[in-house]
């Protein structure tokens, strides 16, 4: 059985079996792109990350440094945050409760406490990266 498909920009003609092929191979590159876009970013933060784990942290002062580098700009950013945040980090981080037993302690749900304390993340990350 023969089927006349659209093949680069001009019509062919072809068995039904090519036909199929050509539009799983389609169907398949599709996809691929598709995640290919998805992952791209991940891919170049993951690339950055390796070189710096095998590169930088080898030397044992660089080390030391970056790390004390972050700790000050994270310190920094949390004595910006309001009261309430700051009281979150702490319960959450520093005393080690749950979530759960830090909702309690605002007096709300889990749920909302849970968040909150995503969207704090996601501004303390913004913050340490300027």
């Amino acid at each position: 059985m023969q089927q006349t498909i659209l093949y680069n920009g001009s019509e062919v003609v072809v068995s039904k079996e090519v036909a199929e092929f050509l539009e799983q191979e389609r169907r398949r590159e599709q996809a691929e792109e598709r995640s290919d876009r998805r992952h791209k970013d991940y891919t170049d933060l993951e690339t950055a990350e390796t070189l710096i784990r095998y590169n930088v942290f080898n030397d044992p002062v660089l080390s030391e440094v970056i790390r004390k580098d972050t700790l000050e700009r994270l310190r920094k950013v949390i004595s910006d945050l309001d009261d309430e945040s700051r009281w979150l980090i702490e319960l959450h981080y520093f005393e080690e409760r749950s979530l759960t037993a830090t909702a309690e302690f605002f007096g709300i749900s889990k749920q909302a406490l849970s968040k909150r304390h995503t969207q704090l993340l996601k501004k303390m990350r913004k913050s340490m990266e300027t």
